[in-house]
Parts: C-alpha cells; sequence; structure tokens
C-alpha cells in the first residue's frame, strides 16, 4: 500500500466542545505534481477550478500545468473520474499559479505562473501569465511570457528563477505592476555515489554563493501580454518566497509591508514603507525599512503568513522553518506599534519535523512552505523543520519586538533526499474549516513537504489570545517522498472544506473532507 491514509482522525476542541473528522474521498494521477490551488472558475460552468503545477527533473524536459474545471460540481460522480485538462504545457518548472486580480487589466481571465528552479538546465525562470477561460477540453491555453531570461537581459546576470509575484502600482503611473523575488543558486558536482539500499548513483552536490533579490516589473504602457516587463532592483535577500501585504493605518495612511523568508541566508525579514501610495512612501520601490526578524542558525526560513492566529483581532506572522533533524512550525507576535525596536515574541508551536528516511545533500530539509488565508512564514532546515508564528510590533516595525511563536518542530525530509530544498516541514496555511463550527482562531494546515505528512494544528483554547498551545493531527501519510503544495477551500458549496493534497513522488493528487 503505497499511501496510508487517517479516515477517522478525531481531535477534541477545548472550548468548543466538538470533534471533527477528515474523509479520503479519493485521489487521481498526475506525474509529478507539486503546487495546487483552488481559483475562481476560468470556464463558463463557474465554480472553482482546481489548478495543479507539475515539474519533472530530468534535464531538458519541459513540463505542465494541469486544471479541473469547476471541481465541485466533479466530486459526485467521483474523484478518479476528475476530468483533468492540461492548463499549458511548455513551462520551464512551473511553481505557484495563482490569478491576477481583476484591477491589473481589468479582467479576471488571467492568471500568473512563476516558472524556474535550481535543478540544471531549469535555473532560467521567468513570470508568465496564462488565459484561463479558453476551452482547455479541446487544447492548452495560450501563456505569455513577459519576463526577459538571463541571456536577454543585457546586464548579463547570472540564471534566476521564481516562486511568486504581486501587484502594486510602483511608480505612479496608474497601473498595477508586478513585485517578485528571485534567486541565483550555483551547484557543482561533488561526486557520485552509491547509497546503501540503492542499486542507482546519487549525484552530490554543494551551493556555491547564492545571489538573491527583490524587484520589480514595469507594466508596459500598451499591450502587456506580448512586451516584456522591464526589471528595476529593490534590494538585496529576498530568494523564492515573500509576502506582500497593504495595511490600514488610523491616520488614512497605509503601510506597505513586504516579509521575505531568506531561505539561504536563514533569515527572516520585514520590510516596509507608510505613507498615501506604494509609490510615494517608497520612492518608487526604493524607500524601505528592513528588520531582520530571527536569524537562527539552522532555521532556513521557507514560506511566510500574514494572518491573525490567535483571535486578539492583531495581525501575527505564521513561519514554518525548514531543517533536516528539527523542523519547526512557528508563529511571532508582532510589535505593530513600535516596528523598530519592538519586541517580536516567538511561539514555538510544533517542532520535531524531519526528513524520513536516507538524506543525502546539502539544503535538504523540513519543512518547507507555509501559508494561510491569511498571510504566514516557515523555517527551514534538513534537521528540525519548523512552523512559527511572530507577533509582529506593527507600530515600530524598525525597534519593536516581535514576539516568536515555535507552533511546531522537528519536521525532517521522510524518504532519499538527494537535493537541495528538501526538507520538513513544508507549506501551512490557516482557514476556517466549517460554516457550522464557530471558532475563534483558524486551524492550520501544513504539509511536512519530505516527511510525507499533512497535518491539521489547533489551538487548544480557542477563546484564550494568550494561549499558543497546539495540537497537531496527521491527516494524510504517504510512505515515501515529498508531499506538495496543498490547497483548501469549500468547492462544493456544503459548508465544510475540501483540501487537495498533491504527492510529487507518488504523482498522484489525493482528496479529503473535512466534517465539523
Amino acid at each position: 500500500m503505497d499511501v496510508l491514509l487517517i479516515f477517522s482522525t478525531i481531535a477534541t476542541l477545548f472550548g468548543l466542545g466538538s470533534a471533527w473528522t477528515v474523509e479520503n474521498i479519493g485521489s487521481f494521477p498526475l506525474n509529478d505534481a507539486a503546487f495546487a490551488s483552488i481559483l475562481p472558475g476560468g470556464s463558463p460552468s463557474g465554480g472553482y477550478d482546481l489548478v495543479v503545477s507539475s515539474f519533472n527533473a530530468v534535464p531538458t524536459t519541459l513540463d505542465i500545468v494541469t486544471v479541473v474545471r469547476d471541481v465541485g460540481s466533479q466530486i459526485s460522480g467521483g474523484v478518479a473520474n476528475f476530468d483533468v485538462q492540461i492548463l499549458a504545457d511548455g513551462l520551464l518548472w512551473p511553481n505557484e499559479v495563482e490569478e491576477v486580480p481583476e484591477d491589473v487589466f481589468g479582467s479576471s481571465e488571467l492568471w500568473w505562473v512563476a516558472c524556474g528552479f535550481l535543478v540544471p538546465t531549469k535555473t532560467d525562470g521567468y513570470l508568465s501569465f496564462i488565459e484561463n477561460s479558453h476551452d482547455t477540453a479541446v487544447s492548452p491555453s495560450t501563456w505569455h511570457r513577459v519576463t526577459e531570461t538571463s541571456e536577454e537581459r543585457t546586464s548579463n546576470p547570472p540564471p534566476l528563477f521564481y516562486h511568486r509575484a504581486a501587484f502594486v502600482d510602483v511608480d505612479g503611473d496608474g497601473k498595477k505592476d508586478m513585485l517578485s523575488s528571485r534567486v541565483n543558486v550555483p551547484t557543482y558536482l561533488v561526486r557520485e555515489e552509491t547509497q546503501l539500499f540503492l542499486l542507482f548513483p546519487v549525484t552530490i552536490h554543494e551551493v556555491g554563493d547564492v545571489y538573491s533579490e527583490m524587484i520589480w516589473f514595469k507594466q508596459p504602457q500598451r499591450d502587456p501580454l506580448t512586451t516584456m516587463w522591464r526589471d528595476t532592483f529593490m534590494f538585496y535577500g529576498p530568494d523564492s518566497m515573500f509576502r506582500y501585504e497593504e495595511i490600514p493605518l488610523p491616520n488614512g495612511k497605509t503601510r506597505f509591508v513586504i516579509l521575505s523568508t531568506q531561505y539561504f541566508s536563514e533569515k527572516l525579514v520585514l520590510s516596509w514603507a507608510e505613507g498615501d501610495s506604494f509609490a510615494q512612501a517608497t520612492g518608487g520601490g526604493y524607500l524601505l525599512d528592513h528588520r531582520v526578524i530571527d536569524s537562527t542558525p539552522g532555521e532556513r526560513y521557507f514560506d511566510s503568513e500574514i494572518v491573525d492566529l490567535n483571535g486578539d483581532g492583531v495581525l501575527d506572522l505564521l513561519v514554518t522553518a525548514n531543517s533536516d533533524v528539527n523542523g519547526k512550525l512557528l508563529a511571532y507576535e508582532v510589535p505593530w506599534d513600535d516596528l523598530r525596536y519592538g519586541t517580536f515574541v516567538k511561539h514555538v508551536l510544533a517542532e520535531g519535523f524531519a526528513p524520513h528516511g536516507i538524506v543525502t545533500g546539502e539544503g535538504s530539509g523540513a519543512p518547507g512552505l507555509a501559508f494561510s488565508i491569511m498571510p504566514s512564514t516557515s523555517e527551514s532546515s534538513d534537521v528540525n523543520g519548523k512552523l512559527l508564528a511572530y507577533e509582529v510590533p506593527w507600530d515600530d516595525l524598525r525597534f519593536g519586538t516581535f514576539v516568536k511563536h515555535v507552533l511546531a518542530e522537528g519536521f525532517a525530509p521522510h524518504g532519499i533526499v538527494t537535493g537541495e530544498g528538501s526538507g520538513a516541514p513544508g507549506l501551512a496555511f490557516s482557514i476556517m474549516p466549517s460554516t457550522s463550527e464557530p471558532r475563534q482562531k483558524p486551524i492550520i494546515i501544513m504539509t511536512g513537504d519530505d516527511d510525507g505528512n499533512a497535518y491539521i494544528f489547533e489551538s487548544c483554547s480557542d477563546s484564550s489570545p494568550n494561549d499558543w498551545c497546539y495540537t497537531k493531527t496527521s491527516i494524510f501519510q504517504a510512505n515515501r517522498g515529498t508531499v506538495g503544495a496543498p490547497a483548501a477551500k469549500d468547492v462544493d458549496g456544503d459548508g465544510d472544506i475540501e483540501i487537495f493534497i498533491p504527492t510529487w513522488t507518488d504523482g498522484k493528487v489525493h482528496v479529503l473532507k473535512y466534517h465539523p
């Protein structure tokens, strides 16, 4: 049996007096399934579309993004019978796929995809837009690459890859531009060797000097799908994952925040500016304040979200810390009133996540991605991956104290790991799971990445903002390999969420149903 599903996981919710279960309702095959998203439907039937990117580590190959149109309407017919269509093909290692906000082009018919990774021949990434309203039952959609590759840039930079994008008018011309971060990770072949129990050679690589930066791309005045968007440097540090948030202030102005999980430099950094607009506050993308929230040795911060975790009405930071021996789930209380000097209070929500099996290679670890319906963060390590939350001193970002909470730790890869970036845990996000289940605090769904699990975390006390205790329940376990980035939403309209879990190694997408 390749995959073990926990069919009747039950947890007592302190203060709620209720229980929940998670049911396996099936899976469908999809080679190299990686990032899952639930996006507003691009077909005439509406509903929500399940979008999954796939990437193949074989050099020189190209990859695809698939779609299940109006997925909620297809559940009753059985998950194994889903009509899986190719949304876009010929892409170079597609990562996240998300919708382009309607106010960018005046249309809801475009999704963005970020491409590239450190795998040989797939390092020269780009950002593209996919036309989502095309009838993919007939043929794949058209996609438009709008950023230059390294060969096209006159400055002759190294190959760079991307994971995420956000949209804001950076220069004040009335058109929304695109924020992103990108990174070059040079790898050098050290040797080939045969590992214990393996019948094939494993390549061992080392990582050289990493180059990473935050940039913005200017939207052209005309023909934005067929004209390259010019890139402008903002600041060094962010590599793959970042979050962009606009926070209204009592004085009528806005705080513009970029939270970057700097995986390779092992730093969690908050950058911000305040003003009437992003363009005015940042001087066109240049004038931001920066503060290192955390830089614990061995904690590789993987992904993040900004979300009110404890129900006190104040935004916190949810972070996963990837490790190969002790991955963690962390939370930080943020001193929003004094970001410069205030204290960020750190809470360890869970720990002890680690890779499952043989680990060979720099950067292997757990956890991986972390996200919530409101933004969060992850801290990556190949021995002690963590899920973190931070309370933020929003009123004094420069000097205020960020309170860090380790929600969970001890995550590590599960199985044979042979390359940079493997680890545990993975992506985490918060969500209210049911309309029939009143809660003050969201649950947290997290994948273990290379520990092969998916988990639900819930607060030990739903009514107390000061209680940072969380219970951990595994709702899914694969016996081998990597669990990708999941998605969760009530797609069939019954008030309870469905959870979509891609398993990259097993080549499947599993669908779970939450029952209150």
